[in-house]
Formats: structure tokens, C-alpha cells, sequence
């Protein structure tokens, strides 16, 4: 058996490949919003205007310059915390944004449950009827 031969996976094994390549593709925002939703919670608005939340990293980032989502960071976790007026004070975008975030976490694992009941078949040719047209 050469090289060649040794690096080709089985059927099953391109499969498997395939369904982790797959759910990982569907888990990746949610786990990005998950990510974004839980610095929210663990710190207050002072601790993100200070750059806490960078932890080893603060400082090594230039200041903001005026984007759209200046102060959606430290909204994020005034509206995590309950505190709406600054939230929306501090950029409104985040009375639209922040549900988002729960909606992206709910659809990925809506995604990855549905991937994982109703598994996609890869490299399998479609059904086809007498006629030779698929089904």
C-alpha cells in the first residue's frame, strides 16, 4: 500500500468528518454569542471601560475612533446587569443586538440538536426512479 492509499478515509470515516465539519459550522455563532453574552454578565460597565475583560491583553488595543459600535461592549453589559436607561444611553443598537445574541445561541443549538437526531448523509447519490429522475 503506497502514500496515496493510507490517506484515504472510508465512506464512514468521510462521513463522520463531514457531520463534525457540519455541526461545528452551526455551533460556531452560538458559541461566539455565548462567548460575548457571558463577559456581559461576569463584568459591569466600569470594569469593560477599563479593559478588564481583556485580562493579559488590556492596553495592547487603540482606543475606539467613533465606529458604529462604540460603547456597544460596555451596553452589552449594562443591559446584562439590568440597567436599561444606560444601556440604550450608551449605544441603542443593543435593544436589537443583545435578543439577537440569544436568538444565534438558540438556533445553533436548535442546529446541532437537529444535525445530531437527523444526521446529513454525505457522498450518498439520490434516489432515482425507472426513468432516471430523482426522486
Amino acid at each position: 500500500m503506497d502514500g496515496s492509499e493510507a490517506a484515504t478515509l472510508s465512506k464512514p470515516a468521510r462521513e463522520t468528518v463531514g457531520q463534525l465539519f457540519l455541526a461545528a459550522l452551526v455551533a460556531a455563532p452560538g458559541v461566539a454569542s455565548a462567548i460575548v453574552l457571558a463577559i456581559s454578565f461576569r463584568y459591569d460597565v466600569p470594569a469593560i471601560a477599563s479593559g478588564e475583560h481583556f485580562g493579559p491583553l488590556a492596553g495592547r488595543f487603540l482606543p475606539c475612533t467613533g465606529c458604529g459600535l462604540c460603547g456597544m461592549s460596555r451596553a452589552f453589559a449594562a443591559f446584562s446587569h439590568g440597567h436599561w436607561e444606560a444601556a440604550l444611553s450608551l449605544n441603542a443598537g443593543v435593544a436589537m443586538l443583545w435578543p439577537m445574541a440569544w436568538l444565534v445561541i438558540g438556533v445553533s443549538l436548535f442546529g446541532v440538536y437537529r444535525l445530531w437526531r437527523h444526521p446529513v448523509r454525505f457522498f450518498v447519490a439520490a434516489p432515482r426512479n425507472a426513468q432516471g429522475a430523482v426522486q
